[in-house]
């Protein structure tokens, strides 16, 4: 005989872990989604690559997706210039592809640097996944064996 609605509701109220929240018997970190949060170690500046060819990269800003092009990159953060002003933005997800694989995750922009240029602004990466982590060190490293590291 098949449960009623009624005990069915029971045995699912007996199978959640927090009222809401439905008990998983699952690993809580899993390799490749850990996540990173890239620190700046005082006075020690990332190592930044140029990057060529008017590189694209994809800012996710609000569920507004904005494109841009990355001129400087590092394990940190880089520089990307824009078609116009972003006004007020601070925080973004962003999408870039590598010759390593996709690298997204979370930023923080900075204050716009006037010498590099009309709607030019730094941004620095708030969280990476371990996977767009290693995918970001790996492109980083391809890029400085290439010569474009900065000095």
């Amino acid at each position: 005989m098949a449960p009623s609605g009624f005990e069915r509701r029971e045995q699912q109220e007996k199978t959640r872990a927090f009222g809401n929240l439905w008990a998983k018997r699952r690993r809580w970190h899993h390799r490749g989604s850990m996540p990173h949060f890239p620190q700046t170690h005082g006075k020690t500046r990332s190592p930044r690559v140029r990057v060529p060819n008017d590189e694209p990269i994809r800012f996710d800003v609000g569920g507004r997706l904005i494109s841009a092009v990355l001129h400087k990159l590092s394990m940190t953060g880089g520089l990307a210039q824009f078609t116009s002003a972003l006004g007020d933005v601070t925080i973004a997800e962003v999408k870039l592809d590598t010759a390593s694989g996709p690298v997204s995750g979370l930023v923080e922009f900075l204050r716009p640097q006037k010498k590099s240029g009309p709607h030019t602004y730094p941004f620095r990466f708030l969280a990476l996944s371990d996977a767009a982590h290693k995918r970001l060190h790996a492109t980083l490293q391809l890029m400085r064996s290439k010569g474009l590291g900065e000095k």
